[in-house]
């Protein structure tokens, strides 16, 4: 069910941005992008994240970003809990779909550090070094408030990254479908200038 809500969603998307180009809104080229985000989810993990970017065509902007990782999973006792940041380059595309509103689709490549540790009551037992080199995808809506000012709201990845375990020296490779996930939807504010 979920695969076919986002192929009918992208598809949705693909034929509205086919029918008119006239009277759209445009990223123009040589703007600077600052985007803050933050994440709300069922989980008690909020990422909180910055980016910058140069627009160096009509809708397509490349920049650098970092995020901040503090979670605590715990469904149950012992409580999963992660810290660290993450560092990446990414490229974003716009894709128009009305005056304000529009599709877009992030590509990231990063390296996250990360702290992991099982949590029994006030006792932080075993603890993890991670880390984790990663590619992603990540869709997004964005509506535009004026020329310089826009919401936008992420919903979920796909992600494709390596992790080492310091530790106890193992590796493992990873592949996530996280799109249409509520645990990894995204809301942000972004200024052009």
């Amino acid at each position: 069910m979920k695969k076919l809500l986002l192929i009918t969603f992208l598809s949705s998307i693909i034929f509205t941005y086919g029918q008119n180009k006239e009277g759209k809104f445009a990223i123009e080229k040589g703007t600077w992008n600052y985007e803050g985000q933050f994440s709300l989810n069922f989980i008690d993990a909020a990422p909180r994240g910055i980016q910058v970017g140069y627009t160096f065509k009509d809708n397509w902007v490349i920049g650098l970003g970092l995020e901040d990782i503090n979670t605590a999973i715990s469904p149950k006792q012992p409580t999963l809990i992660e810290q660290g940041g993450s560092a990446y380059a990414f490229v974003k595309k716009y894709f128009p779909i009305g005056k304000k509103l529009a599709f877009s689709i992030q590509g990231n490549i990063g390296y996250t550090r990360l702290k992991r540790g099982l949590k029994f009551g006030d006792t932080l037992n075993r603890t993890d070094n991670i880390n984790q080199y990663s590619l992603n995808l990540r869709p997004e809506l964005t509506y535009f408030l004026s020329k310089n000012v826009a919401v936008k709201m992420g919903f979920g990845s796909i992600d494709y990254g390596f992790r080492n375990f310091d530790t106890h020296n193992s590796n493992t490779s990873y592949f996530d479908f996280n799109t249409l996930d509520p645990a990894h939807y995204t809301f942000g504010i972004i200024l052009n200038f």
